[in-house]
């Protein structure tokens, strides 16, 4: 078997055949600039929509590591941003079995709540886009599938792959991490509906 690169012991042994000589130097470029931005990049495999190693949560934990993890992961495709600490992504599918379709269900819930901020906005592959913003501080926002039809929410422990990935391009160009609109309380809402407050105790009686 071959060694896994050197202080990167937690990287996965990759087979000879796909430990390519020729790094995408196109992702790398994309990763460091990510990295300048305030963001973590990690690289996917395209077609499955997976990390392209194991260990990517602790890669994406350090700016230097996910470079690291970038570098030595030849044979990714494409490339995601880990999401949650702040960044969320919605994400509008189309070309579901269940023909859903996220642009007509986040119309709806725009013409009852108010349209989004203007932000970062990137295609897929299958017509759908994704949209970035920013979550308050001291509100944990975790990724959720089907905030409503064809609409999911990319937060904490998630990932959004990104241009320069197969079949996605910048609508609206990424900008600074500091500089992302603040997502609305209503789509908070939507991504961790409020909890119902405690009943109150039933007072004690005494003996």
């Amino acid at each position: 078997p071959c060694p896994p690169p050197p202080d990167v012991g937690w990287l996965p042994c990759a087979r000879s055949a796909i430990w390519r000589e020729t790094h995408p130097r196109l992702h790398l470029k994309a990763a460091h600039e990510r990295v300048s931005m305030g963001y973590l990049p990690v690289p996917m495999i395209a077609a499955a929509k997976r990390p392209a190693l194991k260990g990517w949560r602790e890669a994406a934990a350090d700016p230097a590591r996910a470079l690291v993890a970038v570098e030595a992961a030849r044979w990714a495709d494409a490339l995601a941003i880990a999401t949650g600490g702040g960044v969320l992504v919605l994400d509008l599918d189309k070309g579901h079995a269940d023909n859903a379709d996220g642009a007509l269900s986040l119309a709806a819930i725009e013409a009852a709540h108010g349209p989004l901020p203007d932000g970062p906005r990137s295609t897929t592959p299958k017509g759908g886009d994704h949209r970035y913003f920013a979550t308050p501080p001291g509100r944990l926002i975790r990724s959720r599938a089907a905030i409503a039809p064809g609409l999911d929410v990319r937060a904490e422990a998630g990932l959004a792959m990104s241009p320069p990935s197969p079949g996605r391009r910048w609508l609206v160009p990424l900008c600074p991490r500091a500089e992302l609109p603040q997502a609305p309380l209503w789509l908070l809402d939507l991504a961790d509906p409020p909890r119902p407050p405690l009943p109150p105790a039933a007072p004690v009686r005494p003996w």
